[in-house]
């Protein structure tokens, strides 16, 4: 072995395959996260005042979370990719990713009440209303 040549713990096949696959945990955090997140919004949307049922709003929750994941999952993919390529370049964008992608899943954590919500009671009484006739039962 040459004195001169760095001893390697990753054989130079890793460091090829790492570095031919440095690209797509950037593409994940960038095109992933915000698809996610809009669908999200899609899905937690609601018109003309209409209330989201508990099966939604769990739906929704599921997907935010997903979102979070992929939003701090990804740069950590990528940060073990750049360690395994020995890109400093890359290990350094990644280290900032990591940084930015934890970010919004602990403001949510922090902010978000995590409890499922209570059901919204539903009137089931009669309510008789001006204008004339009643309909209610018994008068």
């Amino acid at each position: 072995m040459d004195a001169a040549a760095p001893a390697s713990s990753s054989p130079p096949g890793t460091r090829r395959w790492a570095r031919a696959l440095l690209w797509l945990p950037a593409v994940v955090w960038f095109v992933g996260t915000p698809l996610l997140v809009l669908h999200h919004l899609g899905q937690s949307l609601t018109f003309f005042g209409e209330q989201l049922s508990p099966q939604e709003v769990a739906a929704a929750r599921v997907t935010l979370v997903w979102a979070a994941v992929c939003s701090a999952g990804a740069p950590v993919a990528g940060l073990a990719l750049a360690g395994l390529a020995r890109s400093s370049r890359a290990l350094r964008l990644y280290g900032v990713a990591v940084v930015l992608g934890c970010m919004p899943g602990l403001f949510w954590a922090a902010l978000v009440d995590h409890r499922t919500p209570t059901p919204v009671e539903r009137v089931t009484t009669c309510q008789e209303h001006s204008g004339g006739d009643t309909r209610c039962p018994g008068g």
